[in-house]
């Protein structure tokens, strides 16, 4: 981790491309090497289909694999720019049911149902210290008060957006999505895959659990397993559909990555660190909204048993504003069966 300074950061990640030059797992299926299944959780864009990162290995034929995921995200953003404000304060909770199966010996199928809750949470106060520990800025938040909700978009004066402590529906079901993945090359290092799908708008938009519309993507993914560490790498084109969040202003389309490598420790324990990467979601002057976005993953996984493992990371907002300011993520995963 470095410290630069703020100004400089916004200025320069807010132009960052979506470009994934690295390589990417090993070439059987349940490994404790895998990269984490993480997203962007700004509120503003976990409404839409941006998928979570997987390897290039696909299920066998007749066999099954999951997940089940827990983010923990706190945001604080407070900006002002060309007739738009935006003030992102809050905590989102978001559990994940993720399930895959092999139909064919090239071909899985896989479903993701999230549950999302927003509110005020209570890790403010840990979130200072801990900025003020690696000497990232705090930008507003001790103007503000510790642990409200108050996610908030205005246009030329009118409210877009608001979702505050004062809602009684800040939390259901999220948007449901479905997946596919066919294995384009596999040998005892290295493998591709082409993953795609499509996410429905059956979370309520108002709350910001989902868009209310349809999103489909479509990716290459690519793994390789080096002599010391495994690595992992993907990109592609996100989809979006009409939405009853901010529609006026929404791209078209989405260009996203991520990059990751794997330093295992033994055979139960590995230590990871990810990059994930993606164009702005919005036509916007907020960084918030109309900048690409940069989210440093560090943590590690933990085999439990032959089929079981388990995975802890934490996020930073390398490029500023763009994502929450910290990510938690816990993830128990099960192997093929």
């Amino acid at each position: 981790m470095w410290v630069v300074n703020n100004k400089l950061r916004r200025n320069t990640l807010c132009t960052l491309g979506v470009i994934i030059l690295s390589v990417g797992a090993v070439s059987h299926a349940d490994t404790v090497d895998d990269p984490y299944r993480s997203s962007n959780r700004n509120p503003f864009v976990q409404v839409f289909g941006l998928p979570a990162t997987l390897s290039a290995n696909i299920n066998s034929a007749g066999n099954f694999s999951g997940a089940v995921n827990l983010d923990a995200s706190n945001s604080f953003s407070a900006n002002t720019d060309g007739g738009e404000t935006i003030l992102l304060d809050g905590e989102t909770y978001r559990v994940n049911l993720h399930g895959r199966y092999g139909l064919f010996d090239k071909l899985e199928v896989g479903v993701d149902v999230p549950y999302i809750r927003h509110n005020g949470g209570s890790s403010d106060s840990f979130i200072e210290d801990w900025h003020d520990f690696w000497g990232f800025p705090d930008g507003d938040r001790p103007d503000y008060p510790q642990d409200q909700l108050n996610y908030h978009y205005k246009s030329n004066g009118q409210t877009q957006v608001s979702v505050s402590d004062f809602d009684n529906n800040n939390q259901g079901l999220g948007d449901v999505s479905l997946s596919f993945g066919y294995q384009v090359s596999a040998n005892a290092s290295s493998t591709w895959a082409l993953r795609g799908g499509v996410k429905f708008g059956t979370g309520e938009a108002d709350s910001l659990l989902g868009s209310g519309g349809n999103d489909a993507y479509l990716g290459l993914n690519f793994s390789h397993s080096a002599s010391a560490v495994v690595l992992h790498a993907n990109g592609g084109i996100l989809l979006l559909g009409s939405s009853d969040v901010l529609d006026d202003i929404r791209e078209d389309w989405v260009a996203y990555g991520s990059g990751a490598i794997s330093w295992p420790v033994s055979n139960r324990i590995s230590l990871k660190a990810q990059l994930d990467v993606h164009t702005a979601f919005y036509d916007s002057q907020l960084s918030e909204l109309g900048c690409s976005s940069a989210q440093l993953l560090l943590g590690g996984s933990i085999r439990i048993s032959d089929k079981t493992f388990l995975d802890i990371s934490v996020s930073e907002d390398i490029a500023v504003d763009t994502a929450p300011d910290v990510v938690f993520q816990l993830a128990l995963r099960f192997g093929q069966w």
